[in-house]
């Protein structure tokens, strides 16, 4: 229903990150013995990726910052103003996340960035936070799977009432079953326009690493048969350049075009307009390829896609069906590749004592 990082701040007090506001509506419905604070707007959240991060930080914050090991975090102080450094990111290499309250987010801003001058850091902006996820095999709600928060009806009275604003968000949760809920959302690429195409399970979503069934929890059973019936699994797709290019190409010549493959993603959820393409093996229909992307590091076009299991192993040669239904349709071989695909020294790997 929702995925986010859960930082443990003090005895019996969390703070969460994006799980709000389904998390808001669990706590006011459930009876659980806890009280939730929204702290949106009220808090900044700045994130440093790479082998450099780790010194721009301590430059920034006068202090040796080598002991946060990786998932953990502890108080700072950059520009004079308290932080929590985090070490976690969205790229894969070692990283950091700087966590303050908003009023600060100026002078922590700038004390980072002028700490980041001397080693060329730079502002890599909304593309790169998507691109990150997908090259370190991160599927995302709203971008490679649908929440079914459908099926739960307070939720969008709640939506409507608690974020005025977010009135489109509301009236799709809120939309019935007639397309699962969301009947104000448009969903492009060969795939076509039904949500129930996307709704995918965690094992499914590359997640089956993560589960654990040595203790009990709420939907135990449900998931022990995901597991044991399921027969899809999650992968990278690398794109063959010469059809890319085919299709680049047909936007300067004559006759009708392919569907334009330009930009450099997919992403269009501010809008809600998801893109979502079948893949196949011949004729048959073997999968879902989400979150296509350019990558600039590895200059590859790149996806993940949930796929058949017997489709899955690495090298497998595949074909991604790109274009709606109704309009010229291009099939774009497509390989098996490594996932995560990102494979340079992880996070959790890095050796910071050596640093």
């Amino acid at each position: 229903m929702a995925d986010g990082i859960l930082l443990h701040t003090d005895e019996n007090e969390y703070i969460s990150y994006f799980l709000s506001p389904y998390q808001d509506y669990v706590l006011a419905k459930s009876g659980f013995n806890a009280v939730g604070e929204n702290l949106t707007g009220r808090v900044f959240l700045f994130q440093l990726g790479g082998p450099d991060s780790l010194a721009i930080l301590e430059a920034a914050s006068g202090e040796n910052l080598h002991d946060i090991k990786f998932i953990h975090h502890r108080m700072s102080s950059i520009a004079g103003k308290k932080v929590r450094i985090l070490r976690a990111g969205m790229a894969g290499s070692l990283g950091y996340e700087v966590h303050g309250r908003m009023e600060d987010a100026l002078s922590v801003y700038d004390a980072i960035m002028q700490a980041g001058k001397s080693r060329n850091m730079r502002r890599l902006g909304m593309p790169a936070y998507n691109m990150t996820h997908w090259e370190n095999g991160f599927p995302n709600s709203f971008l490679d799977y649908l929440p079914p928060w459908y099926d739960d009806a307070g939720f969008a009275g709640m939506m409507a009432s608690m974020l005025p604003g977010m009135g489109d968000t509301a009236s799709r949760i809120g939309g019935g079953k007639a397309n699962h809920g969301y009947s104000n959302t448009r969903f492009t690429g060969s795939a076509g326009n039904d949500a129930a195409k996307w709704f995918k399970n965690p094992v499914e979503l590359g997640w089956a690493k993560m589960i654990n069934f040595n203790h009990d929890f709420v939907g135990k059973s449900a998931l022990e048969k995901i597991v044991k019936e399921n027969k899809r699994t999650m992968v990278t797709l690398e794109w063959n350049v010469d059809d890319v290019l085919e299709i680049h190409r047909s936007q300067l010549t004559d006759g009708t075009p392919y569907q334009d493959i330009s930009a450099s993603d997919d992403v269009n959820y501010g809008n809600s307009v998801y893109h979502a393409d079948i893949v196949l093996s011949g004729d048959k229909d073997i999968g879902i390829s989400t979150g296509r992307m350019v990558s600039p590091y590895y200059q590859r076009m790149i996806s993940l896609c949930t796929i058949d299991t017997e489709f899955s192993a690495i090298g497998s040669e595949v074909t991604v069906l790109w274009g709606e239904p109704g309009t010229k349709q291009k099939r774009v071989r497509a390989t098996v590749a490594r996932f995560p695909y990102m494979d340079e020294n992880r996070n959790e790997t890095v050796d910071v004592s050596t640093l």
